[in-house]
């Protein structure tokens, strides 16, 4: 990655990341956000910051969620003709999604990938291309990785992933054992490669689709 720059501890503005419409989101106070970082990477513009948010619905028990953890968005270099979103189903139900992601107009629809179709439930826009085979094995080996929950959005050009329990600023190293230079070095977002991956198999569809 080319350019790092670290803006503060401020993170992206609140109503950007809203605007991503990536997860429904209660808006308010509700939604922090934290130590935004930029740069580029293959000529695509990285985007990302730690966050804290409260979903807009609570879960099946009624209960309010929350979610800490990182936010990602890549600017493609080329739209792609796709509008949808894959959310793992250890991150919240499609049921109580699909209410939401109908009012932004992304109905249901199957990924026809069988590996990242056992993970994940996806919307797309009617009319608009699916994602094909390699874009959801992409995402599925981030998730199998670690077995982490993440949601993606893709809208055009604009790629969006959010990882919980990823921090970009993860705190001070434990002191229960010695502080070796590996955990000094260790990446806070190991996953950010394979995300670029995801973006570049993106763009592959776009010269699919042009």
């Amino acid at each position: 990655v080319e350019g790092v720059e670290y803006h503060g501890k401020a993170g992206i503005p609140r109503e950007e990341l809203l605007a991503d419409r990536l997860l429904p989101i209660r808006e308010g106070n509700s939604c922090i956000t934290f130590h935004r970082v930029t740069g580029k990477y293959g000529g695509r513009a990285l985007e990302l910051c730690d966050v804290s948010f409260q979903l807009a619905e609570p879960d099946e028990q009624n209960r309010p969620r929350f979610f800490s953890g990182c936010w990602v968005r890549v600017r493609l270099e080329r739209p792609t003709g796709r509008q949808l979103r894959l959310v793992s189903g250890d991150l919240a139900l499609p049921s109580s999604l699909t209410p939401w992601y109908g009012a932004e107009g992304l109905s249901p629809a199957p990924l026809g990938q069988e590996r990242a179709g056992r993970v994940f439930s996806s919307w797309r826009r009617e009319g608009t291309p699916g994602l094909g085979e390699t874009v959801p094995d992409l995402v599925a080996g981030l998730w199998e990785e670690r077995e982490l929950p993440l949601a993606m959005g893709l809208e055009e050009d604009r790629l969006v992933f959010f990882l919980p329990r990823r921090f970009l600023a993860p705190g001070e190293p434990p002191v229960r054992f010695p502080v070796s230079q590996s955990v000094l070095c260790q990446s806070p977002l190991p996953e950010l490669e394979g995300i670029l991956k995801v973006a570049a198999a993106c763009e592959k569809l776009a010269e699919k689709t042009s």
